[in-house]
């Protein structure tokens, strides 16, 4: 009697051990699951992959109690493998497709206006600066750029550019309520200070657009206007000196 009841002691303890398992892994399943769709989506969208799991138990429970468990099981994995292959992947491919379609639109618009627009005497700071160099427009880097702000502003300040422009692909997100480029991209410094040149939409939430650069913000805050930059070349002996200053202020230059 002894040995038994020690048994069923052991028993309850394993159940309660079993049970405490269970509750831990199924709560950390369910974290996992509910932060892997989106960390950020509202909170009835992120209990969808839960839900799919407890669908999941529910249609092998069913099959293990069906008397046609096979042929049932055929049915389900033909019904979702038409579902994949008619709904799943065609809205996959069409949600890519409009995605780098409209960044394209974008793109083939900025060649158009550059074509248009450029003077020869243009350097421009963008996000697409590979693109721009390809077609022969003077081009950098908009990442590289935030990093040299004056120096880049004292460039068309010696005329050494006629003007800087910048060109930015910007979504808006409403959470915020800003215009931000999309990811990886990094956005100009906000002590850029610059007027619209051109704007092109082919969404209601995203734009791309042009603009001159003026100016730029100190680390106090005040605006330094570009023409209000004084010229350098009289603080150099000879124009070869002159000329090398120059090239120095180049972001990324090397002798």
């Amino acid at each position: 009697m002894g040995d038994l009841a020690r048994g069923k002691s052991w028993k309850s303890v394993d159940g309660v051990l079993v049970i405490h398992v269970s509750v831990v892994l199924g709560s950390f399943i369910f974290v996992t699951l509910a932060l892997f769709l989106n960390p950020v989506a509202g909170e009835s969208v992120r209990v969808l992959l839960p839900l799919h799991l407890a669908f999941t138990y529910a249609v092998v429970w069913l099959l293990t109690r069906s008397n046609h468990a096979e042929r049932l099981a055929m049915v389900i994995v033909v019904i979702a493998a038409l579902g994949l292959f008619f709904m799943g992947i065609p809205k996959k491919m069409r949600e890519f497709g409009g995605a780098n379609s409209v960044f394209s639109n974008y793109a083939d618009w900025s060649l158009d206006w550059l074509a248009e627009a450029d003077d020869g005497k243009t350097l421009y700071l963008s996000q697409l600066h590979t693109l721009f160099l390809l077609y022969g427009y003077p081009s950098m880097d908009i990442t590289r750029a935030n990093g040299h702000i004056p120096q880049i502003a004292q460039l068309e300040a010696e005329h050494y550019y006629g003007r800087i422009v910048i060109f930015v692909i910007e979504k808006f997100d409403p959470k915020t309520g800003l215009w931000t480029p999309p990811d990886p991209a990094l956005p100009p410094s906000e002590r850029f200070v610059s007027k619209l040149l051109a704007e092109r939409r082919w969404a209601y939430n995203q734009r791309a657009r042009f603009l001159e650069l003026t100016g730029y913000r100190k680390d106090d805050g005040e605006v330094v206007a570009i023409d209000d930059l004084p010229t350098l070349r009289d603080q150099y002996p000879s124009f070869g000196a002159y000329r090398e200053a120059m090239l120095r202020l180049h972001p990324g230059y090397v002798k």
